[in-house]
């Protein structure tokens, strides 16, 4: 079996928490969001057909260097076969990780069944209501069916925790999901181990042009809307390019 792949990263100490990593960046995406910086693996144009095989001697090579492997994307649950096939595979290696943005619950949920998956990190976009999730994601015309879903989503992790790590992640964009109302109606409306505030940033490029011109916020507005989720969730964090990861 093939999968489309954008490459690897060999060794990361920042995709898995307390874990030494390999990372293997899938390919596809439904969604559209214009701020994007995974360009390449959303349109295709950085990746390439290589076999689960192919994949795991790589990962071979890294093995005595890692203690688990992180699947991100793009969104991994577009190759539902591939990706099943690929975590049933890597076992050996350690602890598993998949980055998602929740589009997938049946795809979510038979790995969660399978017991595939010791960690996943789901991207909540935006406040979870049809017309701010559909612009967020650059599918206005189908908010209704990715908040139906996401929500589903989180209802399938809900339910294999504290089995499986839940950590919620929403970028920070300005003009965009930025917002004190915004943030506080995401962390009131879910439930996770750990709430993580991304610093969004602009220098790798973005899907939308008109976003590569956006200056990236200020970490101070992450550390005052990190101050807002502490009201709902225990556990939170914020990543940002001045300091990295950092605990509230």
């Amino acid at each position: 079996m093939k999968i489309s792949i954008g490459g690897y990263k060999d060794v990361s100490t920042i995709d898995y928490p307390g874990e030494v990593v390999s990372v293997v960046f899938f390919c596809g995406c439904p969604f559209r969001c214009p701020f994007c910086q995974n360009v390449g693996l959303v349109t295709g144009e950085d990746c390439k057909e290589i076999s689960i095989e192919e994949i795991h001697v790589v990962l071979e090579k890294y093995s005595s260097f890692i203690t688990g492997t992180c699947i991100t994307g793009g969104e991994p649950c577009v190759q539902e076969a591939g990706l099943s096939a690929l975590l049933s595979r890597i076992k050996q290696f350690g602890k598993r990780k998949i980055d998602t943005n929740g589009f997938y619950p049946n795809v979510v949920n038979e790995i969660l069944k399978q017991k595939l998956v010791e960690y996943i990190a789901i991207d909540i976009k935006a406040p979870l209501n049809p017309q701010a999730y559909g612009k967020v994601v650059g599918l206005i015309q189908k908010g209704d069916k990715v908040v139906d879903r996401v929500k589903q989503t989180l209802i399938h992790i809900n339910a294999f925790r504290p089995d499986v790590y839940l950590e919620i992640r929403t970028t920070i964009v300005p003009n965009l999901i930025y917002t004190r109302d915004e943030i506080e109606s995401i962390a009131r409306n879910v439930e996770a181990d750990c709430f993580t505030l991304q610093q969004f940033r602009s220098n790798m490029g973005t899907l939308d042009p008109l976003y590569r011109d956006v200056l990236s916020p200020p970490r101070s507005l992450l550390m005052d809307l990190g101050e807002v989720i502490k009201n709902y969730h225990s556990c939170v964090k914020i990543r940002t390019i001045e300091k990295g990861e950092e605990k509230l």
